[in-house]
Parts: C-alpha cells; structure tokens; sequence
C-alpha cells in the first residue's frame, strides 16, 4: 500500500490476472530441483520419457480418500504437486510447447525466490508493467491464432516472464510461507498442469479441504502471535522516541522544516517526495528511488501520513512515526508485515 499507487496497483495485478485463462499442452515433463549451496530453486527437462502405453495397458491411478478434519496426515509434497498439477489443469488449453512451459516455471521460481529473499513485490510489479502489457497483446493473438486453426502463436520473453510472475503471484501455497521442497514440489505440479497431465498422485476433495484447512490455520495462528509480539514491540519503540511531539490521534513526528504559511486539507492533494521505514530501518516505499515525488489526494494515504502533511507548508520537511492502527493495521500489505509501525519521512 504506496501512498497515491494503491488503486493503480491493484488495477495493474487484476488487469496481469485476467488475462491468464489460458493454457498449455505437452509431452515433455519437468523436473524441480534444489540447489542447497545458493538456496535456489532450479529447473531441469527430464530425460525423454519412453513412449506411452496404450489406453487400454495404462494402470489406473487410485485416489486417496481421506475424512475432512483438521488435521492431514498424509504427504503434504505429494498433496502440494497435487495441488499445483490441478489448479494449473485449465490452462492446458493453450497449448504450450515444452520449451515455454520450461520458461513459464522458471519464471514462476524467480518469483517464489525473489519474495523469500524480502524483495518488494510491489517494486517487482512495478518493473514488469511492459511485459504485462506485451503478455495482453500476446494471449489474445495466440488465443486468435488457435482459433483459426493456425496453431498457437509465440509469446515474447517479457511476456512468458510477466506470467510467470502473475501465476506464481496468486499461488495458494504463497500464503504458506512454504519449504524450498514445498516450492519446488508446487513447481513440478504447474508443470504438470500447465502440459495438461496429472499429478503423480490423485486426492479426493475432502483430502485436499482437510491439507488446506490445516495449513491455513497452522499461519494464521503464527501470524497473529507474530503480530501480536511485534505490537508490544513497535509500542515499546514509539514510547521511547525522544525529542518527539505527539498528535492528538496518536501518531509522533517531528519538523524539520515548516515550509509555507498555507498547508494541505482533507480535501486537497499534494505533491511529495518521501520514504517510508520499518522500525528495523528496512525501506519499504521511497519516491526518491523512483526518481520522482508522487501525486495523491490527502484522503487516499494511512492517516498518520496525511495528518503529518498537513502541519508542514510548501517546502516543509516532516518525520512521522506511525503506530500500527494509524499505518497499515494488522493486515501484511507488501513487504510490510501485519501490525508493524512505521516511519514516513516526507517534504513536500
């Protein structure tokens, strides 16, 4: 959440994810790998699988049945390939060779370890709008070009590489906060969706509602006694600020310069530069790094912000420290985990 970028980047990654209804078919599996020195995951092409058997010599595959509770006990990286194999499946339409479903992965696990090494993800979809673009343009030709019964037409690197980014985005398992053998268990199983073939082994239903239900209790426990360990912290940090004011609404600052005799209001917008920090000092917003102040209403930023800018005039400098319930609340939003405090340095 960037002051005056919020509704533009949730239109960008709605506009990235609309355009994914599509997919891929193939011969050629994928295997994912691990590299443990570099922490990496990495993708190879298995060797040529021997010609397949006829329909009628094919074993059937037996689906695990498994009661729904709270618990799973079964393979949970047989259960994540599973789950990567069919939430990819309906792209199978499309086509794809082994070479873009090859491109496609891999792209997918530049994205999987770019955010667990804390690499901004909206800086990440800030820098690959043109690869949005040509992966727009490029979906709807190969769309036309099957439906002429031409064969599925090429799609540029930026845009094999932009939806990658966009699947791998939306992934369930990113809300796991998953093992590198969880990744690349994920990883296998869009390969094996995207050429339109079936996970090494099938799950009934009320097995993967059961996997799902457990991991999604299993983070939201650990989040909230995340954040609720990281409040008492940010309190004890704002609490021993020195040389601060305090407003009314419970966000500290200080001025360091207070520019013109005219300041902002509710109803107005302004024109900043600024940078925003977490207690630890990490950056998680700079309009300074962008190379250019941003534009936003005084109404479509945290509060705190907003009511900073608003004791500073033209050319006036501010430092704000914002408390979680006057910055981001208790919900992660980027890089910025949930509850955190955070500090704005702005001039306008």
């Amino acid at each position: 959440m960037k002051p005056g970028k919020v509704l533009f980047l949730c239109f960008l990654a709605a506009l990235a994810i609309s355009y994914m209804v599509y997919a891929f078919k193939t011969n050629k599996k994928v295997e994912v790998i691990r590299d443990i020195e570099t922490e990496t995951i990495i993708l190879l092409p298995e060797p040529k699988a021997p010609q397949a058997a006829p329909p009628d010599a094919i074993e059937e595959v037996e689906v695990e049945e498994v009661p729904l509770t709270s618990e799973y006990h079964g393979d949970s990286l047989a259960m994540i390939e599973f789950i990567g194999a069919s939430g990819f499946s309906a792209f199978s339409k499309d086509q794809w060779s082994a070479e873009e479903i090859q491109a496609i992965t891999s792209a997918m696990a530049s994205y999987l370890n770019e955010t667990s090494s804390q690499t901004n993800p909206i800086e990440m979809l800030m820098q690959k709008q043109e690869g949005f673009q040509q992966m727009e343009e490029g979906m709807q030709a190969r769309k036309e070009s099957i439906e002429r019964g031409e064969g599925p037409s090429a799609l540029s690197d930026k845009a094999v590489d932009a939806l990658g980014f966009a699947l791998a985005m939306n992934a369930p398992i990113m809300a796991w906060k998953p093992s590198l053998d969880e990744k690349a268990a994920f990883l296998k199983g869009a390969a094996l969706g995207l050429g339109g073939k079936e996970a090494g082994t099938l799950f009934s239903n009320e097995a993967v509602e059961s996997f799902v239900k457990q991991r999604n209790e299993k983070i939201e426990a650990t989040m909230k006694a995340e954040a609720q360990k990281r409040k008492q912290s940010n309190l004890a940090y704002l609490e021993a600020l020195e040389g601060v004011e305090k407003d009314e609404t419970g966000f500290y600052y200080t001025i360091e310069a207070k520019g013109g005799a005219d300041h902002p209001t509710p109803e107005d917008s302004v024109t900043v530069h600024y940078e925003g920090t977490l207690t630890d000092g990490s950056i998680f917003d700079s309009s300074r790094k962008r190379g250019q102040p941003a534009t936003f209403p005084m109404k479509g930023v945290i509060p705190a912000f907003s009511g900073g800018l608003s004791k500073i005039g033209i050319n006036g400098k501010i430092r704000i420290y914002a408390p979680p319930e006057l910055a981001y609340g208790d919900q992660a939003v980027g890089s910025i985990p949930p509850a955190s405090s955070s500090s704005l340095i702005a001039s306008s």
